[in-house]
């Protein structure tokens, strides 16, 4: 819990924050805002304003306009509000990072394409030389190809 003044609300008063996330909060007064209202919570250093979404006899809820660093308001330290993520940068974000994926993976094909490729040449190269020995061995013996080795005694 995280101890807070509350203004904004008939007499300023203390407030406990029992719930922070980046839209919104939690909290508990002596009388609790009405729903819709603006209100401010002082937190250390920190100004928190937000509009009432919901509210109970001693709890309420805030949500924020823009969103905040939770870390920061905690630590007391660093900027409070966080940096707004307009919609065309998430979207060529999301762009860049597909077509990234894109070109990986036709480099990745290349590579096994060319490993392939290589493999390929290495065995046919083996089989011509060991075909090529054969052919001298067969010459040696006079001319005859060897069927079986049954026939050889």
């Amino acid at each position: 819990m995280i101890r807070a003044r509350l203004r904004g609300a008939g007499p300023e008063r203390d407030a406990c924050i029992v719930n922070l996330s980046t839209r919104g909060l939690a909290a508990s007064a002596e009388g609790a805002p009405q729903r819709g209202e603006i209100v401010e919570l002082v937190v250390g250093r920190s100004n928190l304003v937000g509009q009432v979404k919901w509210t109970s006899p001693r709890r309420f809820g805030i949500a924020f306009r823009d969103r905040i660093s939770v870390v920061s308001l905690i630590s007391g330290e660093g900027d409070l509000q966080l940096e707004r993520a307009t919609r065309s940068r998430v979207q060529i974000d999301a762009r860049a990072a597909n077509e990234n994926g894109r070109g990986r993976g036709r480099v990745e094909f290349l590579l096994i394409a060319a490993a392939a490729a290589l493999g390929t040449f290495y065995i046919a190269d083996f089989a011509t030389s060991a075909l090529g020995s054969l052919q001298g061995v067969e010459q040696a013996l006079g001319g005859s190809p060897v069927t079986s080795l049954a026939h050889v005694q």
